[in-house]
């Protein structure tokens, strides 16, 4: 009986916890990198070290790049979470114009 004391506690112990992400996880600061009228769509994937998981195509012929990545993990009675996102403006060039960028700092939540 008491050999499987131990493998049970450690069952629901792992039993407790559990992470769910969504999106690639992303550079967020090659958003501070970019240079207006300079950088390119190329550079910003290079820079960002991931494929956009959304691309608008504007009827001008510009474009936003968008960048999303949530990590949530729960462990017992907590959950821990953060998120970032990025979109990026570029002209009908593929001339990086302005960003608009969000990051949500680890919380924990009970």
């Amino acid at each position: 009986m008491k050999s499987l004391f131990f493998p049970a506690i450690l069952l629901l112990s792992l039993a407790g916890c559990a992470t769910a992400t969504s999106g690639q996880d992303f550079n967020m600061e090659a958003v501070q990198v970019l240079v207006p009228g300079v950088s390119t769509v190329d550079d910003a994937v290079r820079l960002m070290g991931a494929s956009p998981v959304s691309v608008t195509n504007l009827g001008d012929g510009s474009k936003i790049l968008g960048w999303t990545y949530i990590k949530a993990q729960s462990q017992f009675m907590s959950t821990t979470s953060q998120g970032k996102t990025a979109h990026l403006l570029f002209d009908a060039n593929g001339i990086f114009v302005r960003a608009n960028s969000t990051q949500v700092m680890p919380g924990v939540t009970n």
